[in-house]
C-alpha cells in the first residue's frame, strides 16, 4: 500500500472578496501562490516524499519572479513521513515567516505611524494562524490510475467543512491594498499595480503621455486626455474600458482520472511549463496577469492596442499557442481544450461585478459546447451586449451522419477576422447595417439560410447583398459587407438555423459581432 497526502490552502474566495482594486487581487493571488511555493519547498526536503502535483523542483522558486501567481491551491504528495504534526509545524513556520513580511510591509508603508497603530508581529502571526487554512487528507491505497481524482473529491468535501475565522480583526484588507514591499523584494521588479484606467489606455498611450494625463493617485484624468492634441486623432471610446478574462480547462478531470502516478508527474511538469510560458508571452504593459496556474487563468487586459493593432483575442491566441505546445508534449492530450469568459467593463464600474460576470460567462462557454469564448460588454450607458463565439476547434452541435465530429477552427478564425476588419473611419456604416438587419433578418435572411441547397443558398445571399448595398456610399464598405454575408453563410453550414432556439443563437452571435465592431471603433459613448 502507498500513502498519499492531498493538501489544500485557503480561503481563496473569501480573500479575493476583500479586494477592490487591481493591486489587491494581484497581491492576494500572489500571496497564496507564495504560501504554496513555501510549502512545497519544505516538503521537497523531507526524505521519502515525492510531489506528484504541482510540478516542483529546485528551480521552481524562480518561477515566481515572473510576477504572477503560478502555484495552485492544491498539492498531492506520495510517500510516508508527512504526519499531521509535521504539516502543522510546517504551516506555523510558513505563517510566522509571512507575519514577519506583513509586519515589515506595514511599517515601510507607514513609517510615521505610532506603534499602537501597527499590529504587532505576534498579533499578525496569531491572525494568520486563525485565518489561513492549510488542510490535508491522507489515504493508503495501491498505486493505480485515478488517485488524484479521488483525492480531489476528498478535498472538495474537506473545504466545505472548513471552520470560519474567529478573529475580529482584519489585517489582510489593508495589507492587500497597499504597495507590498515583501512582494517587491520577492520578484525584484515593479509590481503591476495598475489602476483600471491605466490598464484601459495601456495599449494606446506611452509612458510620457500617461504621466501627462494622470492624477495624483495614478489614474487617468480623461479631461487632460481630451486636451492632448496628439491623442485626439487616435482616440477611441473603448479606451475607457478594460476586460477581465477567466479561463479554465475542459475535460481535465476525466483526463487526469486515467493517469498513473508517473504520468501525473509528467503531466504536472508540462502544465507548469505551460503556465510559465503563458506568463512570459502575455507579460507586457498591456496585460496584468493575476493568476496563471495551469488550466486556471485570470488576467486583466485593455480592449485594444493602437500601436500593435491588437485586441483581447490576440492575447487569447497567445495563450492558445502555448496550450497547443502543451498538448503536443503530453500523450493523449489532443482532446483537451480551454474555455474563456471575457467580461468587458467601464473603468469606473465595480470590479467585483465584472469578475463575477467573467465567471458566469466561463460557465456559459463550458455549458454551450466547451472550447468556446463567451463575451459580455457592459456599457457605461447601461446597455449589455453578450455573445458566444463558435468553438475554437469543433463547431458542430451534433455529429454528421458518419458519426465523426468535424473539426472547423475556420469559423472561429473568421469571426475574429470579422470583428477586427472594421476601421475607425467606418464606424458610421455599422449602425446602418444593424438597422438593416433589424428589418430584414427574420423576414429575408433567415429564410434564405434555411434553403437546403447550399449552392442556391449562397447565390441568394450574394444577390441580396448586391441588391441592397449597390449604391456609391457602399463602395468603400464592400469588403466588410462581403465578410458579414460570407460569415452568415459559413455559420449556416455548421449550425442549423431552423428551430426558434437555433435562430435566436444565430441572431445573438451576428448582432454581438457587429456590436463589438461598433464598440471597438466608436469615438464616443453610445
Amino acid at each position: 500500500m502507498t500513502t498519499y497526502t492531498a493538501i489544500t490552502i485557503g480561503p481563496i474566495g473569501k480573500t479575493l472578496d476583500k479586494a477592490r482594486k487591481v493591486k489587491a487581487y494581484w497581491s492576494a493571488s500572489y500571496m497564496f501562490s507564495w504560501i504554496m511555493r513555501e510549502l512545497l519547498s519544505r516538503i521537497s526536503k523531507i526524505e521519502g516524499l515525492e510531489i506528484l502535483s504541482p510540478a516542483y523542483d529546485s528551480t521552481s522558486s524562480e518561477a515566481l519572479l515572473s510576477g504572477v501567481g503560478l502555484f495552485p491551491d492544491r498539492a498531492f504528495i506520495r510517500g510516508e513521513g508527512l504526519s499531521d504534526q509535521i504539516l502543522e509545524d510546517t504551516k506555523s513556520d510558513i505563517l510566522a515567516h509571512l507575519a514577519f513580511k506583513l509586519h515589515d510591509s506595514f511599517w515601510k508603508n507607514n513609517p510615521d505611524a505610532a506603534t499602537d497603530d501597527i499590529p504587532s508581529l505576534e498579533e499578525l502571526r496569531q491572525y494568520l494562524e486563525d485565518y489561513i487554512m492549510i488542510s490535508s487528507v491522507r489515504i493508503e491505497r495501491e498505486e493505480k490510475k485515478g488517485i488524484i481524482s479521488k483525492l480531489n473529491q476528498y478535498l472538495d468535501t474537506l473545504e466545505l467543512r472548513q471552520r470560519a475565522t474567529s478573529s475580529t480583526n482584519d489585517y489582510l484588507t489593508p495589507f492587500l491594498a497597499q504597495n507590498n514591499s515583501f512582494i517587491t523584494q520577492e520578484i525584484g521588479e515593479k509590481i503591476p499595480f495598475a489602476t483600471t484606467s491605466l490598464i484601459a489606455v495601456s495599449g494606446w498611450m506611452d509612458d510620457e503621455q500617461v504621466k501627462a494625463c494622470s492624477d495624483e493617485e495614478g489614474s487617468i484624468n480623461y479631461a487632460k486626455v481630451y486636451e492632448y492634441e496628439l491623442l485626439q486623432k487616435s482616440y477611441r471610446n473603448c479606451y475607457k474600458y478594460l476586460a477581465v478574462v477567466k479561463a479554465d480547462g475542459d475535460s481535465f478531470g476525466k483526463f487526469i482520472a486515467e493517469l498513473k502516478d508517473e504520468e501525473m508527474k509528467a503531466f504536472s511538469k508540462a502544465f507548469f511549463d505551460f503556465s510559465v510560458q503563458v506568463a512570459k508571452d502575455i507579460a507586457s504593459p498591456r496585460t496584468v496577469p493575476v493568476y496563471i496556474g495551469g488550466d486556471d487563468l485570470f488576467f486583466f487586459v485593455p480592449i485594444y492596442s493602437h500601436k500593435r493593432n491588437e485586441d483581447i483575442f490576440n492575447i487569447i491566441s497567445s495563450v492558445e499557442a502555448c496550450f497547443g505546445r502543451f498538448k503536443a508534449a503530453v500523450k493523449g492530450a489532443e482532446g483537451l481544450s480551454l474555455s474563456y469568459g471575457v467580461s468587458i467593463f467601464y473603468y469606473k464600474s465595480p470590479m467585483s461585478e465584472a469578475i463575477e460576470v467573467a465567471n458566469q460567462l466561463l460557465g456559459q462557454a463550458k455549458s454551450s459546447g466547451r472550447d468556446r469564448v463567451a463575451v459580455s460588454i457592459r456599457k457605461h450607458s447601461g446597455r449589455t451586449i453578450e455573445f458566444t463565439l463558435p468553438c475554437k476547434e469543433s463547431t458542430h452541435s451534433a455529429p454528421p451522419p458518419g458519426g465523426e465530429q468535424k473539426k472547423s477552427p475556420k469559423l472561429y478564425s473568421e469571426a475574429l477576422e470579422l470583428m477586427r476588419s472594421l476601421s475607425k473611419d467606418e464606424e458610421v456604416m455599422i449602425e446602418g447595417l444593424i438597422y438593416w438587419l433589424d428589418d430584414m433578418l427574420d423576414t429575408v435572411v433567415v429564410p434564405i439560410l434555411q434553403i437546403e441547397d447550399k449552392e442556391l443558398r449562397k447565390k441568394r445571399l450574394d444577390a441580396l447583398r448586391a441588391n441592397f448595398f449597390d449604391e456609391d456610399i457602399h463602395t468603400d464598405y464592400k469588403g466588410f459587407l462581403a465578410q458579414v454575408f460570407d460569415f452568415m453563410y459559413e455559420l449556416s453550414l455548421e449550425h442549423r438555423v431552423k428551430e426558434p432556439k437555433e435562430i435566436s443563437e444565430f441572431k445573438k452571435l451576428i448582432y454581438g459581432l457587429l456590436r463589438y465592431c461598433q464598440f471597438i471603433t466608436d469615438t464616443e459613448e453610445r
